[in-house]
């Protein structure tokens, strides 16, 4: 359980980074991190 923890939030962290390097709009940016702590929290 604790590999797929580690695996969702190298997931969740690059995908934020993609997000913010294609999409350098703060809200955006914000959305997609928020999302991202929503899936962490499904995740765990």
């Amino acid at each position: 359980m604790k590999l797929f923890r580690v695996i969702c939030l190298l997931d969740i962290h690059s995908i934020r980074l993609l997000m913010c390097y294609f999409f350098p709009v703060l809200s955006l940016c914000d959305y997609f991190l928020m999302l991202g702590l929503y899936i962490l929290l499904s995740c765990s």
